[in-house]
């Protein structure tokens, strides 16, 4: 099974001198990150990994490798964040996960394949941060 992840990603600031790294990165229920979580039900709840980004510039790339139970993976891995020279501080990044049925229609909370999963959180290709989190019923 393939699940996709959509991204909500503002703008990398460009910063003179500063590489980029993780000010936070964590699991949610919820696109702005107030339901913290590493315990998902498999109906009903919504994945997020939410995250703030420093540092950065044009060539910045945000990737991502998941791993989860039988094989469970992402369709897409890398997120280009557009820079914007008039951007300064931190900047949030929303990644919410979902499923595709049959008919193609999106399935935003489930159900989730039971099981571990982990996300690794990889800025210009170096790993900054794995989050483990599980389904349950």
């Amino acid at each position: 099974m393939r699940l996709h992840a959509i991204g909500l990603v503002a703008v990398l600031p460009l910063l003179a001198g500063c590489g980029p790294s993780l000010g936070f990165a964590y699991m949610s229920k919820d696109s702005s990150g107030d339901l913290k979580a590493t315990r998902f039900h498999s109906v009903g709840d919504e994945i997020h990994c939410v995250m703030e980004v420093l540092g950065g510039n044009e060539e910045t790339v945000l990737t991502m490798g998941f791993f989860g139970p039988g094989g469970v993976g992402l369709s897409d891995d890398e997120y280009y964040p557009r820079p914007d020279p008039k951007v300064q501080g931190p900047v949030p990044v929303d990644i919410q996960l979902y499923q595709l049925d049959q008919m193609g229609m999106e399935l935003w909370d489930g159900p989730w394949p039971l099981g571990a999963y982990a996300i690794e959180i990889y800025l210009d290709h170096e790993l900054e941060e794995t989050l483990d989190f599980e389904v349950v019923e």
